[in-house]
């Protein structure tokens, strides 16, 4: 699984709003408690 990083020089609105997708996306995918969740 590889890590996402984000430098520090790019907190942005933006580089931390696709900061929030990319941990969703892996949550969504990889975690057993959030599999049983609905939305």
């Amino acid at each position: 699984m590889p890590i996402n990083v984000i430098p520090p020089a790019t907190n942005s609105p933006e580089t931390a709003f696709l900061r929030l997708l990319t941990v969703l996306d892996t949550l969504r995918t990889q975690c057993p408690w959030d599999k049983k969740q609905t939305m």
